[in-house]
């Protein structure tokens, strides 16, 4: 298993390249590898092509592997994701390098509750609204399914639809930490630690695409089976927002919408 510091972004709200501004006496890029340092010695840092010089440079004093985005159609840090699976040929374990307040152990413990269902991929619950897919697992057995999903939605992959994968797994942040401020995503310079966010205690959600199995058990007239599968995510309905429910259910319907394409 490799660590991943996704650091190719464009930082165009922060107006300057993040990876290297400095949060408490530390770049945003050196917290990342201390942060998948926690799991991993082999610690390989993402770039764009376009990366400056400097920031080049900087990647290099943390390590030697640097991953830099092969063309692909879709963009973002899908695109590095997925070049970075195809280069190492390994699971990861990835940080975007905007998450500075993100705490060490807490990552530990992420990867650790996600070994124990060995997931195709993996997140964060950050509010009953939300998911932290800055954070993640991905397995190398995901790298024919991003593949495809880029080839059908191009500029508009997101990393969501990584999330899409049979065995996908949300775990709720109040299992791995008290202090919900550690998934601050930081876009803008000066911004604060945001500590409003809902606990989700107890989630530790398995995905088994259950939505597009519904439609597609209900299509070939299964209906029972169908019936049984949502019965099965009461526990989900119950314990999450109605506005993370909606845009889950939405981004599967998009999904299958794609399906017969892939």
């Amino acid at each position: 298993m490799k660590g991943l510091v996704l650091a190719g972004g464009r930082s165009s709200r922060f107006g300057s390249d993040k990876a290297l501004a400095y949060f408490e006496g530390r770049r945003f890029i050196e917290i990342a590898v201390s942060q998948v340092s926690s799991i991993t010695s082999e610690v390989c840092i993402s770039l764009s092509k376009k990366s400056s010089r400097q920031l080049i440079d900087a990647a290099l004093t943390y390590t030697d592997c640097i991953i830099y985005d092969k063309e692909h159609p879709c963009g973002g840090p899908v695109k590095g994701i997925l070049s970075s699976l195809e280069a190492l040929k390994d699971d990861i374990v990835y940080v975007t390098v905007d998450h500075p307040y993100l705490k060490p152990d807490t990552l530990v413990e992420f990867y650790r509750k996600a070994r124990v269902l060995s997931p195709s991929a993996a997140t964060i619950i950050s509010d009953k609204d939300s998911t932290a897919q800055s954070i993640g697992y991905v397995s190398k057995r995901a790298v024919d399914h991003i593949r495809r999903v880029c080839r059908v939605k191009r500029g508009k992959t997101r990393l969501i639809d990584i999330y899409r994968l049979p065995k996908s797994l949300f775990v709720g942040w109040s299992l791995l930490t008290s202090d919900p401020s550690e998934f601050t995503n930081v876009n803008e310079p000066r911004i604060q630690p945001q500590i409003s966010r809902t606990g989700v205690d107890e989630i530790f959600y398995l995905n088994h695409n259950y939505f597009l199995e519904f439609v597609d058990r209900f299509a070939e007239g299964n209906y029972m089976e169908a019936l049984a599968l949502l019965l099965l995510e009461e526990q989900l309905y119950m314990k999450l927002g109605p506005k993370f429910l909606l845009k889950y259910v939405y981004k599967d319907i998009d999904y299958m919408l794609s399906k017969p394409t892939l």
